[in-house]
């Protein structure tokens, strides 16, 4: 369902589904930009979004 395929790296995930790409329950993906302000998103009309790209290269850093 994620791939890696280069074209969607500019594809935005809703903070509904963000649990999913990430593999963590998704009451600790609603506390994501609470406990890491860094972490790549966007808000838009009070909904948070993250660039998968983005996301994911943040995923890589913070895994090290």
């Amino acid at each position: 369902m994620w791939d890696d395929d280069e074209d969607d790296s500019h594809r935005l995930l809703k903070d509904s589904m963000v649990h999913q790409f990430i593999g963590i329950p998704k009451t600790d993906a609603e506390k994501l930009v609470e406990e890491y302000p860094d972490i790549p998103h966007l808000v838009i009309n009070g909904t948070v979004y993250y660039p998968k790209g983005k996301l994911r290269e943040w995923l890589a850093r913070a895994g090290k």
